[in-house]
């Protein structure tokens, strides 16, 4: 650099600027965003949908803190958009404003169910009987998991297994108590 490029309008603190040198507060390049800020800016958009709603909807506050059960405190903090508020508290207003399923739609099947088959679930403990209709649904539901696997595949039944329970849904847990018994023979 020489010296018709600077400027010595700093030097009485002893700093001496560049031409070239960014003077704006604002930085040269945009930072990527992190994780963190990418959490806050949705904590955010849900605060002031929250917000949003609730006015549209002519809900008073003190109503919404109500059926919530949050503080009015509580609520402020909520319609700001704080991450210190439980995610549970966000979807439990989205329900009540009634867009859960806009904001927090359910996820595709490929995110959450396991390749593990509901019969083995059952067995481990990781599911109860009662939902064997939410994987029969599914796999009504799921064209990628209803082009690969049977029904019968998909709840991880035997032929006999299947047969007995398409005969008789009540047997489920007689046939859950057998694998059991067979799994954990010594």
């Amino acid at each position: 650099m020489d010296k018709s490029q600077i400027n010595i309008e700093g030097a009485a603190t002893g700093r001496i600027s560049s031409k070239f040198e960014n003077k704006s507060n604002t930085p040269r390049y945009k930072r990527p965003q992190s994780a963190l800020d990418i959490v806050e800016q949705r904590f955010k958009l849900w605060g002031a949908s929250i917000k949003n709603h609730r006015i549209k909807q002519n809900i008073a506050r003190d109503l919404l803190c109500h059926w919530l059960k949050i503080s009015d405190i509580q609520l402020d903090v909520l319609e700001k958009g704080s991450p210190s508020m439980d995610a549970g508290t966000y979807l439990h207003a989205f329900e009540v404003l009634g867009i859960l399923d806009i904001l927090a739609p359910t996820p595709k099947t490929a995110f959450w169910q396991s390749e593990v088959p509901f019969l083995e679930l059952c067995i481990a403990g990781a599911v109860s009987a009662e939902v064997i209709d939410d994987f029969v649904e599914n796999w009504h539901t799921d064209s990628e998991i209803h082009a690969v696997k049977t029904l019968q595949e998909y709840l991880g039944f035997t032929k006999q297994e299947y047969a007995s329970w398409m005969k008789e849904a009540s047997c489920l847990p007689q046939i859950i108590h057998n694998r059991q018994l067979a799994t954990y023979r010594f």
